[in-house]
């Protein structure tokens, strides 16, 4: 077997075109030839803990295995990029809150966060939320969803330090930062009352069945499609309208955009950002 600097090592073109294949097929995303050292340097734990000696040879034997096989999990976090911070986007967090007079009247609110990472956009939603419980359904919940088990777990264990919290980041009107993120130690972790509305669950956008956990009032899905290829925009689009109630609010990444593209949204701008919603629901403010 090789030695571990080899399994860090670049893969070959074929085997770098082996996981390509592998991503687009199953994830929908593209994996460019210039992530080549990065994703190797991922894999190589985990060629070891799967006993093979080559990244063809973990390719060829994920193909054998079931589609809900944790180890597609494992290679999902090898291929995706995951940087995230608490209150990331604070012009489409604004635009949120903007919405919730409105969402408020809904019964539960529901509130997706796809591409979760490690938890940090979906506690951050969950915070705002619990900013302006007074006027929201006591029966309100925050779902993240990703397809990387290394950050799922990272997002269920709920502890945050430093690298989670950017200096020049705002925190949002009337979050109380010190109620629902208590300090332990040198992190911060959701209390009990903020976890309660918060869940995370395994999910794969490009997944032709979907996600199947029902129709949500507003899905952030940022910075998930600018990695997407070409072949997996449609699955993306499909499984995130099916997630979307008729009226409900699809909010993506500010460099991401579906004007031009085939899809079932339209553009509508909430305050000082921009929404999706149904295309047949394109009219009203």
């Amino acid at each position: 077997m090789r030695t571990s600097a080899a399994l860090a090592a670049p893969p070959s073109e074929l085997e770098h075109e082996l996981l390509r294949e592998l991503a687009i097929e199953r994830f929908g995303l593209e994996l460019t030839a210039k992530r080549r050292t990065t994703v190797a340097r991922r894999l190589a734990p985990r060629l070891s803990a799967c006993r093979t000696d080559s990244v063809g040879a973990y390719c060829r034997r994920l193909r054998q295995r079931a589609g809900d096989d944790p180890e597609w999990g494992y290679l999902a976090d090898a291929v995706t990029n995951s940087e995230t911070y608490f209150f990331r986007g604070g012009a489409q967090l604004d635009a949120f809150v903007a919405l919730l007079p409105a969402l408020a009247r809904r019964r539960p609110l529901r509130v997706l966060s796809a591409g979760c990472a490690s938890g940090e956009e979906a506690y951050s939603l969950a915070l705002v939320l619990a900013a302006h419980a007074d006027a929201l359904p006591a029966s309100h919940e925050v779902i993240g969803v990703d397809v990387a088990t290394p950050r799922l777990d990272q997002a269920r264990a709920g502890r945050y330090r430093r690298r989670s919290f950017k200096p020049a980041q705002a925190v949002p009107p009337g979050v109380d930062l010190d109620r629902h993120l208590v300090r332990d130690g040198d992190a911060r972790v959701p209390g009990p009352a903020l976890r309660a509305h918060v869940r995370f669950r395994a999910g794969n956008l490009a997944d032709p069945d979907g996600l199947g956990l029902g129709r949500f009032d507003v899905v952030f899905c940022r910075n998930v499609l600018i990695y997407a290829h070409r072949a997996g925009w449609p699955r993306f689009l499909r499984t995130l309208a099916d997630a979307l109630e008729p009226d409900g609010y699809l909010f993506l990444g500010q460099t991401e955009s579906l004007v031009g593209r085939d899809s079932p949204f339209a553009a509508r701008r909430v305050g000082g950002s921009f929404a999706y919603v149904h295309a047949a629901c394109r009219s009203g403010s």
